[in-house]
């Protein structure tokens, strides 16, 4: 087999592999949201502030891609249970920003720990350099992602 053809296949491999991850991933964010209580964009809003920090109800519609309706009724959700909390920008008054709430930690900290675990004690096999290129991978894949989504939503 020619080197172009082990490449082709090595690729197509890794592309199927995505695909079942992508799967996986998607199931098991369900299940953290069965067992949180909450829907899945509730989740993805919870994991986009606790990754990202303070922003707007504005800057999170936009990464959700829902429309001013329907983040106000889903940080209205999140606020009743505690998960967020609408706080006025320190710089700008006018400005409502939302952040993690007192919640957020203790209910969403048991599960993720175990994750996290797991996932560190797989990285731990590779070295520091295969370790740089699957962080660089996952980087410009997600960046691929993003472009694909954002595309898919103006057409």
């Amino acid at each position: 087999m020619s080197n172009r053809n082990s490449k082709e296949r090595l690729i197509e491999q890794t592309l199927q592999e995505l695909r079942a991850l992508d799967g996986e991933l998607d199931l098991m964010d369900q299940a953290i949201a069965d067992r949180l209580g909450m829907n899945r964009t509730d989740a993805q809003c919870m994991d986009i502030i606790s990754r990202l920090g303070p922003m707007t109800a504005g800057e999170l519609a936009d990464r959700v891609g829902l429309t001013a309706g329907a983040i106000t009724a889903v940080l209205d959700r999140l606020e009743r249970g505690h998960w967020i909390r609408r706080v006025h920008d320190t710089v700008d008054r006018r400005r409502v920003m939302v952040e993690r709430g007192p919640a957020q930690h203790a209910r969403m900290e048991p599960i993720f720990s175990r994750l996290r675990r797991s996932t560190r004690e797989v990285l731990g096999h590779y070295s520091e350099a295969q370790l740089d290129l699957i962080a660089d991978f996952l980087r410009r894949t997600a960046a691929i992602a993003v472009h694909h989504r954002q595309r898919l939503r103006r057409s």
